[in-house]
């Protein structure tokens, strides 16, 4: 599969992102309810969901740990690979 294949499959509709843009905080969401680590991995320069949204997310997590790729689009683990098994790794073996 081409990386041109991969961007047209990864693809969110217009209907589904303009969505998330406007959702409004909900009190009973789960994400401050979540008690296990997280790794929330974000592009700077994804173009589909903004990297506002991972900072968001690990903001609400109690334990995440937020990495950023700098000049990376939606897909770190596609377009910096070497980089994002090495964290993965990383954080795996130090919650387990």
């Amino acid at each position: 599969m081409t990386s041109r294949q991969c961007w047209r499959i990864m693809v969110i509709p217009a209907q589904v992102r303009a969505a998330v843009v406007v959702r409004k905080p909900n009190p009973g969401d789960l994400l401050p309810k979540m008690t296990l680590p997280a790794l929330v991995t974000h592009g700077t320069r994804d173009q589909l969901i903004l990297p506002a949204f991972g900072e968001f997310t690990a903001s609400e997590l109690p334990k995440a740990q937020l990495s950023l790729y700098e000049g990376i689009g939606h897909s770190p683990f596609f377009e910096e690979a070497p980089r994002f098994n090495e964290e993965l790794a990383v954080f795996v073996r130090a919650v387990s």
